[in-house]
């Protein structure tokens, strides 16, 4: 594994996964572990499920629970902070 994943997956365990949880009545959801085409995780156990809240044309919040290696919730922890305030369109590019 990347030392830099190590050591942001070490800050995520001592700081809390922030953004980790559900959104109630949220606008878009998925599950790309279900997908079928590609798995993200790699154990039948695992899953990763993406809440995101969509207000005024933009992703006004996004939130995920992830069961998987350190890897995939490093990327999700990145990837919901990066997504938060940006466009549909952005978020798409």
């Amino acid at each position: 594994m990347d030392p830099a994943v190590i050591r942001y997956y070490r800050r995520l365990l001592r700081g809390g996964f922030a953004i980790a949880g559900t959104i109630e009545g949220r606008s878009i959801f998925l599950d790309p572990v279900a997908d079928g085409e590609r798995r993200i995780c790699d154990r039948p156990a695992d899953y990763m499920k993406i809440y995101i809240d969509i207000r005024g044309g933009g992703i006004a919040e996004v939130k995920y629970l992830c069961l998987c290696d350190p890897t995939a919730n490093v990327t999700i922890e990145v990837l919901c902070g990066i997504l938060r305030g940006k466009t549909l369109e952005e978020a798409a590019s």
